[in-house]
């Protein structure tokens, strides 16, 4: 009798073996490959970041201070600069990003440091700026603010809670109100260049309730030219809330005025509203608060009392 042709070949357990190994080989070449490039971009970027301290160096030897500017400095392709300088003291500070690679150089140190200056994006992104002066009420002003509405309020009153530094902004209401705006409202001129800006603030209520910021885009002239709302947000008693907007640019806007509303407009005596962490940057994606007090952040006048600008957080 004739016996058939033996079968040769893979089982499927040895062929699902060679593919986890295959896929194990593979995640340690690319994680490999992944490290190779990032110590590649941060020898490329303190390279060049040591080269251009040296021409900073030489441009103040050769003319008796620093440039005003980074033109000209070398740079290889894929690096990206920020330049601070300093005009009176006559210091730098330079920022060099390649991919997530960020490192920087001063006047008194020209050996490159991670991280970026202080004002300046991170990793190549460009950085923000919180367009709102007296932010978080530090200043303990009105300066930056108005109030719509019957006033039954204190500015920066210092709270036992904040959200943010050791004043917010506080409204008591001694008597019987009935208004919706709760305030404080604050105005942004606006960049026709950009499209978007993103508002927010953090709030705190004696009693729960809802709340939303409204936005008023207004033209040159200060006419209101479209209002925006934002979604109610219930909220709870003796709770920090942050409320958030998107406001969209149109035609002929130059500025906008955001204000905080209560969808309730009955108020009573002992009631109270504390607002904190007031920000409005560029954009469509929403940052967390910061300020010029905020690691990595500048402040771009009066300390706790004007706009401010560093790395999206």
């Amino acid at each position: 009798m004739r016996l058939g042709a033996r079968q040769t070949g893979f089982t499927i357990v040895e062929l699902l073996i060679v593919i986890v190994i295959i896929g194990i080989l593979a995640v340690i070449a690319i994680g490999a490959f992944s490290r190779a490039q990032d110590q590649a971009r941060t020898a490329t970027v303190q390279s060049d970041l040591k080269a251009s301290a040296k021409q900073l160096e030489q441009a103040k030897a050769d003319s008796g201070t620093y440039p005003a500017t980074s033109a000209g400095l070398p740079a290889s392709p894929n690096t990206s600069y920020q330049y601070a300088y300093n005009a009176t003291a006559d210091t730098f500070c330079l920022t060099g990003a390649n991919g997530s690679s960020t490192y920087r150089v001063t006047s008194d140190n020209r050996t490159p440091v991670s991280g970026a200056c202080p004002g300046h994006g991170v990793g190549g992104v460009p950085p923000i700026t919180n367009l709102v002066t007296n932010p978080s009420l530090e200043a303990n002003t009105s300066a930056g603010f108005g109030n719509n509405g019957a006033v039954a309020s204190t500015y920066s009153t210092p709270s036992t809670t904040t959200a943010f530094g050791s004043r917010v902004y506080r409204r008591d209401f001694t008597g019987t109100a009935t208004l919706s705006n709760v305030g404080p409202y604050v105005q942004i001129d606006t960049d026709p260049a950009q499209t978007n800006y993103m508002a927010s603030v953090w709030i705190r209520v004696s009693k729960p309730m809802s709340y939303y910021i409204g936005a008023e885009r207004r033209n040159s002239g200060g006419t209101n030219i479209g209002t925006l709302n934002s979604s109610n947000v219930a909220l709870a008693a003796n709770t920090w809330t942050r409320l958030t907007l998107s406001v969209p640019v149109i035609a002929t806007m130059e500025s906008f005025t955001f204000v905080i509303y209560s969808t309730s407009t009955s108020w009573a005596p002992g009631d109270w509203v504390e607002v904190d962490g007031l920000m409005v940057h560029e954009g469509t994606s929403l940052s967390a608060y910061a300020d010029g007090n905020t690691s990595g952040w500048i402040w771009n006048g009066t300390t706790n009392l004007s706009t401010a600008t560093g790395p999206a957080q």
